[in-house]
């Protein structure tokens, strides 16, 4: 499995990190668990475009650097995003 692979698996399952916190983090409940309904959706539809985009850039043979780069870019922007998203209690 190459690098390229790491990179894609990764951002896929930062996609799904909501999802592995509810099992950590408590959630509030009546509508504020909503919210919850509704970014997991959006956080891994986004992780598989990051992904895809990732994917395909890389075959466009782009530095080293560039790629590292970018893959830190969509991981840092997931989790923030996961942790900003998550309806705490």
């Amino acid at each position: 499995m190459g690098n390229n692979n790491k990179g894609v698996f990764l951002i896929l399952f930062l996609g799904f990190l909501t999802p592995i916190m509810t099992l950590f983090v408590p959630v509030e409940g009546g509508g504020v668990s909503l919210i919850f309904v509704l970014t997991v959706p959006i956080l891994v539809g986004i992780s598989i475009l990051f992904s895809i985009i990732y994917f395909c850039l890389d075959k466009w043979k782009f530095t080293s650097e560039s790629k590292s780069m970018l893959l830190l870019f969509f991981c840092t922007t997931l989790i923030v995003l996961a942790f900003f998203l998550y309806p705490y209690r």
